[in-house]
């Protein structure tokens, strides 16, 4: 049997790798950040990826969080401010995640 892809999975996987990383994907009730309830986090310290369990999309937020994921693995993301990376994320995010879904 062939082995599924994240892009043909019914289910958002528990875990995946990135660049040979293990990542943990949660699913959460609720997930705050700064005092606002968010829809996705990633959190490189742990190499989790934590989403929102009811949003209107959680795919593409999964997506995201990957993208988000794969640039700091790389180095990518290194000297980039906030506002910076999460302009590549959401642009990389939108033109992949009409192809890939």
């Amino acid at each position: 049997m062939a082995k599924l892809s994240v892009f043909n999975r019914a289910k958002i996987p528990r875990k995946l790798k990135i660049m040979g990383v293990t990542v943990k994907v949660r699913i959460r009730e609720t997930l705050v950040q700064d005092g606002y309830e968010c829809y996705g986090l990633f959190l490189p310290d742990k190499m989790e990826i934590l989403l929102l369990r009811d949003q209107p999309n959680i795919w593409q937020t999964f997506y995201h969080e990957t993208i988000h994921c794969a640039l700091h693995v790389s180095g990518a993301s290194e000297g980039l401010g906030y506002h910076r990376e999460e302009q590549i994320v959401v642009s990389i995010t939108s033109a992949l995640f009409p192809l890939i879904r």
